[in-house]
């Protein structure tokens, strides 16, 4: 029995692909940073439990992203997955700006397009796939004529006295990023890559505040394909009639892999939550994976076992829970100075551990 079928899950038995493209049709992309390489590692585990596709997964990044140490750690996970990984190298040009929200990451995703010649499915690190999504690799969801992606509506957008251009210019249709499908033939020739980086440059004048996300939809002004919502769920929307394929934890207090350790404040962290389900699947989805590399590659196991301590060491503390739970913005500058202090040594110790790791 070969390490494919020891990944349990749903598994469909049809093949779909993008027209014309044969099996490079079945790509998907991922774009991150060292800081998240352990959630891209259960967010494919989970893909691969649950579809036959992709056929090719790539990897957008360059040397600063993911040093070579990194990647080769990412080529041992996907080999022993069966998978057949490619990095896309991007060059990122001109003096980009550099925040918070404007990293190398957002930036990677722009320009990697232009780096792929046949149509893929991009996916956020921070989703999970909880049932088969090979249909999404069909031509009904491939974007065609005058379209460049297909996503789905961003549900957390407000339309109301907004001064992002990107919003103002979607028409009412701005779509989410964390899962959408690309067509680069038409990104060129609808002319987007030429035109992106002059976006980029004045991305304050233009109020954009998801810099790629609003940088897809100031181009696309609503005009894209609309996928099913089951493909993109936002982690605390009200549930759909539609059975859910993929969770998608957006929001930055929400990331499930920042479960605490212990069982007290893991208890405290889920019933703080609305909704607990997506985060208990997701230690299901973690626990089948590193049980999976236990008994396949032990030394493997050993350094996701480390990476997995890295993201307990990240965990909310206590305060921030409750600041999460009961939104205390009245106390919010108070809340911070004790959060400071109470994980001061915590993130001495976490420098070291990543100091190793890398």
């Amino acid at each position: 029995m070969n390490n494919k079928e020891l990944l349990k899950g749903f598994r469909s038995s049809d093949t779909l692909r993008f027209p014309n493209v044969g099996s490079q049709g079945q790509q998907c992309l991922f774009v991150f940073d060292s800081n998240y390489i352990y959630p891209f590692f259960v967010s494919l585990f989970s893909l691969l439990s649950n579809s036959e596709c992709p056929k090719k997964v790539m990897v957008a990044c360059n040397d600063t992203m993911l040093p070579n140490n990194l990647q080769s750690k990412i080529e041992s996970f996907c080999e022993i997955l069966e998978t057949n990984l490619e990095f896309i190298n991007v060059k990122l040009e001109g003096e980009l700006p550099i925040s918070k929200g404007f990293n190398t990451a957002t930036y990677a995703k722009l320009f990697a397009i232009s780096n792929i010649p046949n149509p893929y499915v991009y996916f956020d690190v921070d989703t999970l796939f909880v049932r088969g999504i090979d249909e999404i690799w069909s031509s009904n969801f491939l974007p065609l004529g005058k379209q460049a992606f297909s996503a789905r509506p961003d549900p957390g957008i407000s339309y109301y006295d907004s001064k992002n251009q990107a919003i103002l210019n979607s028409n009412g249709r701005y779509f989410n990023a964390g899962v959408m499908v690309v067509n680069p033939s038409e990104w060129e020739s609808l002319g987007y890559a030429g035109v992106f980086p002059s976006i980029l440059s004045n991305y304050k004048e233009l109020g954009l505040e998801w810099l790629d996300q609003c940088v897809f939809n100031y181009l696309a002004a609503g005009n894209y394909k609309e996928i099913p919502s089951r493909f993109n769920f936002f982690v605390g929307e009200k549930a759909s009639a539609e059975e859910i394929s993929v969770f998608h934890f957006a929001g930055s207090h929400k990331k499930p892999w920042r479960i605490p350790q212990t069982l007290f404040r893991r208890f405290f962290y889920l019933r703080t939550q609305l909704f607990a389900e997506p985060y208990i699947e997701y230690l299901k989805y973690e626990r089948a994976m590193m049980r999976f590399l236990k008994r396949n590659d032990s030394q493997l196991f050993k350094i996701v076992k480390k990476f997995r301590k890295v993201e307990f060491m990240k965990a909310p503390h206590l305060i921030d829970l409750f600041l999460y739970k009961f939104e205390m913005r009245k106390f919010g500058g108070v809340v911070k100075i004790l959060h400071n202090f109470f994980t001061s040594r915590r993130r001495k110790l976490l420098g070291k551990v990543v100091t190793e790791l890398l």
